[in-house]
């Protein structure tokens, strides 16, 4: 829940008023909350009483009333939102600032009139602090100061409608089983990636935290017995799903208390002591490894199908992924140059902004459509690197790719091509952006068909116009 306890600062004579508010434990000061700059202005932002070990997003954002989690959040580059951490993950690099003494902190966040499609002169709108992707589901650093800007109303409205990046948005690309319910022969044992061994004697009560194994399960004709499943599971038929857990903050109690049969998770499912907690409660729990091309679907297919006893319609669904997959890659032009692809993970919200290379699992959606992945033609180390203007206009990429939601982080084509380096670009100057879902792009599931065909045609809509 968003903090309530608010007070203001008393300014010197002539001052403009900085305000305060905490929830009893952190505080949260901006250096100016209202007659703010109507064209935006930057804000200094101070923190103090903050856990160290857990990272926060600091951001100017869209209010929602209490309980709601605040989003929208605005902002393009570092300057306009802030990752505090003082134990990053290793990809951060140099992205997250490090608390200081007591939990503290000091960066600046620019606020902005507008966020996305609300206007911040017609709703609430504010600094907030919340736990960064790493504990997601953890609201309890959720501190907020609402800010207001010169000429707007002192009473404006939190936002009820739903923002455009909502989880509840589920995919529009339908499961299409290869069989309906079948009935898994078990028990069945199994090695896990992680190691261990799995002895799974029931898929009454799948619970999945991936969305790929999510996919795999629906399409083996299973998606009746999936009883839990975490936030990278956006499609439709599993919408009513209860969401039990958040990227890599798996949460036990919230697992086990859909009293499943069995568990289905990847490497990097974590943490590792929420899946021991797992297992020491008598749950079978099978890791799978996460693919990262597109050869690694079939195999992916049938280690998920044996482990749940339906093994025969493991091999039928692999078939069946080969041969759409192959149909997709038909489509692809035979002449004519391939468009150079930057894919771009962006979330703005945490000034995070990195270009994908060898590994990242776009690169290998992007040259199985006929294009070439700009990081990897860049010789780029990492599948994924931060992205400095020199790096982006030295691609010079044709096309540039993102997710759905981290487009809508950067507030849009408008937000993106602020972004140094963008405009650059051929693509930035021809504003070429192509957007697939969170959960389809590289997931490396049984909808991996539908989605390269999908980017196919993304990329050639205009093949003849590129030299």
């Amino acid at each position: 829940m968003v903090a309530a306890v608010v007070a203001v600062a008393a300014p010197a004579a002539g001052a403009v008023p900085s305000q305060t508010a905490t929830d009893g434990t952190r505080t949260l000061t901006v250096s100016q909350a209202a007659g703010l700059d109507p064209a935006g202005q930057a804000l200094q932002v101070d923190g103090a009483g903050y856990d160290e070990t857990k990272g926060v997003y600091v951001a100017f954002c869209v209010l929602r009333p209490s309980g709601v989690a605040p989003e929208p959040c605005g902002g393009v580059g570092a300057a306009s939102a802030a990752w505090v951490s003082s134990h990053p993950p290793g990809y951060a690099g140099n992205l997250a600032t490090p608390y200081g003494p007591g939990g503290t902190f000091s960066v600046p966040v620019q606020a902005s009139p507008t966020i996305g499609t609300y206007d911040c002169r017609q709703v609430q709108c504010g600094v907030v602090t919340r736990n960064d992707h790493t504990r997601s589901s953890d609201r309890s650093q959720d501190v907020s100061v609402p800010v207001s800007f010169t000429g707007a109303p002192a009473d404006l409205p939190f936002a009820t409608a739903a923002p455009e990046s909502a989880a509840s948005g589920s995919s529009s690309v339908r499961i299409r089983p290869v069989t309906h319910d079948p009935t898994p022969k078990l028990p069945t044992t199994v090695k896990s990636a992680d190691g261990k061994q799995a002895k799974v004697t029931s898929a009454d009560r799948i619970v999945s935290l991936n969305g790929s194994l999510s996919e795999i399960v629906y399409a083996l004709g299973l998606g009746d017995h999936v009883v839990g499943r975490d936030v990278s599971t956006t499609f439709s038929e599993a919408a009513s799903v209860p969401m039990v857990t958040r990227a890599h903050d798996v949460s036990a109690e919230s697992v086990l208390s859909q009293r499943p049969t069995v568990v289905l998770a990847d490497r990097d499912t974590g943490p590792p002591d929420a899946i021991q907690q797992i297992r020491d409660a008598g749950v079978p729990v099978v890791v799978f490894d996460e693919p990262t091309t597109i050869k690694g679907i079939g195999a992916r297919e049938v280690a998920v199908a044996e482990a749940l006893g339906v093994r025969p319609f493991g091999a039928l669904l692999r078939a069946r992924t080969t041969d759409e997959i192959t149909a997709a890659k038909e489509d692809v032009p035979a002449k004519g140059t391939k468009p150079v692809v930057a894919f771009l993970y962006l979330r703005g919200q945490a000034g995070v902004y990195l270009i994908g290379g060898e590994g990242s699992g776009a690169d290998a959606m992007i040259k199985a459509a006929g294009g070439v992945d700009a990081g990897t033609k860049m010789g780029l180390d990492d599948a994924f690197t931060p992205i400095t203007s020199e790096a982006l206009v030295a691609a010079a990429p044709d096309v540039i790719l993102l997710t759905t939601t981290g487009l809508e982080s950067v507030g849009g084509v408008d937000g993106l091509v602020k972004i140094p380096g963008i405009a650059q670009t051929p693509a930035g100057v021809d504003r070429r952006v192509v957007t697939e879902e969170d959960g389809l792009l590289f997931s490396f599931g049984s909808r991996t068909p539908i989605a390269l065909e999908r980017l196919v045609q993304k990329l050639h809509a205009d093949a003849e116009s590129l030299p």
